[in-house]
């Protein structure tokens, strides 16, 4: 394949048109396992997880709550990863909910 093919392009996360989407500024997902929206590569502040526990594989997303601007984003990143689950932590309200997606 081609270079481009074969090494994962950059996206700078500080980017003028990626900050704006990052709740923090100093919190951004690393390039190497981030989740990449649509076929265009879009951008979210979210990564994929994979977690082995004895003989088997667990695969989660962790991602920044969406702000009002990003909420397409977000809920585009959970249509396209087929996400069975999402829990939301809040430790500043020491509150803790889960949601179900519709089935796909």
């Amino acid at each position: 394949g081609t270079f481009s093919e074969i090494v994962p392009q950059f996206l700078d996360p500080c980017g003028f048109e990626n900050k704006k989407k990052n709740r923090y500024k100093n919190i951004v997902p690393f390039d190497t396992t981030r989740v990449v929206l649509g076929k265009d590569g879009g951008y979210i502040n979210a990564n994929f997880i994979k977690m082995l526990v004895k003989d088997e594989s667990f695969h989660y997303i962790a991602c920044q709550g969406p702000l009002p601007t990003t909420l397409g984003d977000f809920w585009q990143m959970v249509w396209e990863q087929k996400s069975n689950v999402i829990l939301f932590c809040n430790v500043i309200l020491w509150s803790m909910w889960c949601v179900v997606p519709p089935n796909y």
